[in-house]
Formats: C-alpha cells, sequence, structure tokens
C-alpha cells in the first residue's frame, strides 16, 4: 500500500531526502523541505511513501531541477521507481538501491553511468540491446544477468580494461563474444 500523505517518514529516508533535495535543486525548485523536513507528509510534491514511512516513488519531471543525483540516493532502500525526465540534471547516474524498478532520466545532461550502476542488475525484465557501456572504463563487475536482453554482446566491453566479472546469462543474446585477452600469472 502506497500513501502520499498523513505518514511520518523512516527516520533513515527523511535524511537522505533532505540529502537528495539539496543535490538536485529540489528544495529550490519543488519547495522540498520549506513546509516540513518529512518527505513523506504530504508536502514534497511528487514523493509517494508507503505505510512504513519508507520512499518508493520518486516523480518530478518538468520540473526546472539542476544540480545532481547524489550517491545517497541508494539510501533509499524502498525506492521502486524514480521519474526525472525534461530536467537540466548533470554528472554521473549513480547505483539507486536494491528495490528499483523503473528509473527514467531522459533528456538531463547525465555525462556518464556511475560503474557501480551496472554492479548488481540481474533478475529484473531488462529488453533490448546492452548498451555501449565504453565510457565506464572503470567498471570491474557487471551483472546483467536473468533479464530480457536481446542482439549481439557490443565489442565494446573490449574496452573495459579493468572489467573482471561479466555475468550475462540467461538473455537472449546472439552473435560472438568479444575476445577478451587478459594475462593472468599463475603460482603453484
Amino acid at each position: 500500500m502506497f500513501v502520499a500523505r498523513s505518514t511520518k517518514a523512516n527516520a533513515g529516508d527523511m535524511a537522505t531526502m533532505r540529502v537528495v533535495a539539496q543535490f538536485l535543486g529540489a528544495d529550490r525548485a519543488l519547495g522540498w523541505g520549506r513546509a516540513s523536513p518529512d518527505p513523506c507528509d504530504g508536502s514534497w510534491l511528487g514523493i509517494t511513501c508507503d505505510a512504513s514511512g519508507y520512499v518508493v516513488y520518486i516523480i518530478a519531471n518538468n520540473s526546472g531541477l539542476t544540480g545532481h543525483l547524489p550517491w545517497e540516493t541508494r539510501n533509499l532502500s524502498m525506492l521502486a521507481a524514480i521519474y526525472l525526465n525534461n530536467n537540466s540534471l548533470s554528472g554521473d547516474v549513480p547505483p539507486l538501491g536494491p528495490n528499483l524498478m523503473e528509473i527514467s532520466l531522459s533528456y538531463n545532461r547525465f555525462m556518464s553511468i556511475s560503474p557501480e550502476f551496472f554492479k548488481d542488475l540481474h533478475g529484473n525484465q531488462f529488453t533490448g540491446p546492452i548498451p555501449n557501456l565504453a565510457s565506464n572504463i572503470e567498471m570491474e563487475y557487471i551483472d546483467l544477468s536473468k533479464n530480457a536482453l536481446t542482439g549481439d554482446v557490443p565489442q565494446s566491453l573490449m574496452q573495459l580494461h579493468h572489467l573482471r566479472v561479466l555475468n550475462l546469462s540467461d538473455n537472449s543474446l546472439c552473435g560472438q563474444l568479444p575476445k577478451f585477452i587478459k594475462k593472468y600469472d599463475c603460482k603453484d
């Protein structure tokens, strides 16, 4: 059950949302935190909480947001959906929490996706091809298993020189795998 009003926020989510509001610029653009520090009391436009006081939806499309999405967002442990389309957000897209099922960040100015974002995205319902991840050259771990990804495994994965783990199992991928060549020293 999700409620938008009259729920007292979990203390951790309340503290996290104050940080999120500041970094997104929603404290200025939407007045988040101005009337009340509690994001679940109904005064924070676009925030929906569950009956236990956890933030589950953040919807702030077309809101004049000009900051960036902070890493602290991943502390919203019950966040299921975030919609921040048509703003002027920039920087990296950080990892966003274990229960996130919907994310829509189109028409912003994000520069890259944090390598940590892809660390554990298995068991979702992602469809379509694997995106070009070459701009995230520091990535060491990618788990996109148990989704519905299709198409070829992109050759751009070979540009991820720090990549140690790549799990693409249980998808509908086709074509040849990139040739990952790495020299390992073995000791007896």
